[in-house]
């Protein structure tokens, strides 16, 4: 497999998880939640973290709880920041706020 594909395997792996991540609950939540983390973003750091286990032999299973986690803390430092600054539009898009 060549490095473009890993990194598309990698997101999709990514991306697949984080949609199930919270399926239930109230429905404003899952909306809200859906927003955020469905929006365009690369998903640098958790195929970063995944870049790395392979790196170091390791099962990239094993590792996907940790790779989304970093993405939900970046999600919410984003989300923290526009509430902060008052921001309407984060890449193009409205805030959640």
């Amino acid at each position: 497999m060549n490095f473009e594909n890993l990194i598309e395997n990698y997101k999709s792996k990514i991306n697949t998880r984080l949609s199930k991540m919270y399926d239930s609950g109230p429905k404003s939540l899952k909306n809200t939640f859906d927003y955020v983390v469905n929006s365009n973003g690369k998903r640098i750091r958790p195929v970063l973290t995944l870049l790395t286990n392979k790196a170091c032999n390791g099962n990239v299973e094993d590792c996907l709880a940790a790779a989304n986690s970093i993405e939900l803390l970046h999600n919410f430092t984003l989300v923290h920041d526009d509430i902060m600054d008052d921001d309407r539009l984060r890449r193009g898009l409205e805030t959640v706020h």
